[in-house]
C-alpha cells in the first residue's frame, strides 16, 4: 500500500487506522511518501527550516511520532517503508535553502545548508545518490538522535 502523505497530509490517528485495516487484510508493507515538491512531511533537527518552510500547511511529523508508527506498524506485521524523493522533487530543500540553486562563476554552487559553506562533494553525492544507502537521510538529519 503507498500513501502519499507529501501531497495530502493524514495525520497520525489517520495512518494508524490504516495501518490497522492494512493488518487486517493481510498487507504488510506502507510505503510513505515523505517528501515531494509539495512537502516535506519529516522533522530533521539538523534543518529545520526544511519544516518552517517546505510546505503550505505547515504540517510535518515528529521523528517520535515516526518512530511510533513504526512500532505501532511493526505489531501488525506491517513494515514501513520511506520514500524520500531526491534529487527529482527537490523544491522543498530549495525553498529552504535558496542559496543551493545559485550557480558560482567557477562551476559551484552556492553556500551550503548552513549558509556559510559551499556544497562539498559529499553533500552532491547525497543529491545525486551516486553514493547508495540512506545517504540523504543522514545528510538532512532525518532519523539523527
Amino acid at each position: 500500500l503507498m500513501i502519499d502523505v507529501s501531497r495530502h497530509y493524514l495525520s497520525i490517528e489517520a495512518l494508524t487506522r490504516i495501518i490497522d485495516a492494512a493488518a487486517i487484510v493481510r498487507l504488510n508493507t506502507l510505503h510513505l511518501h515523505l517528501s515531494d515538491d509539495q512537502g516535506w512531511r519529516f522533522e530533521s533537527h539538523r534543518y529545520p527550516s526544511l519544516n518552517a518552510k517546505s510546505s503550505s500547511d505547515g504540517f510535518f511529523y515528529s521523528q517520535r511520532h515516526l518512530r511510533a508508527l513504526v512500532h505501532f506498524a511493526a505489531e501488525r506485521g506491517v513494515r514501513i517503508v520511506p520514500e524520500i524523493d531526491i534529487p527529482g522533487h527537490s523544491t522543498p530543500i530549495i525553498n529552504a535553502f535558496p542559496s543551493l540553486a545559485e550557480a558560482r562563476s567557477d562551476g559551484s554552487y552556492g553556500g551550503g545548508p548552513d549558509e556559510s559553506t559551499s556544497i562539498s562533494v559529499q553533500r552532491r553525492v547525497a543529491f545525486t545518490g551516486t553514493n547508495g544507502g540512506n545517504t540523504p537521510q543522514r545528510t538532512f538529519g532525518v532519523f539523527s538522535p
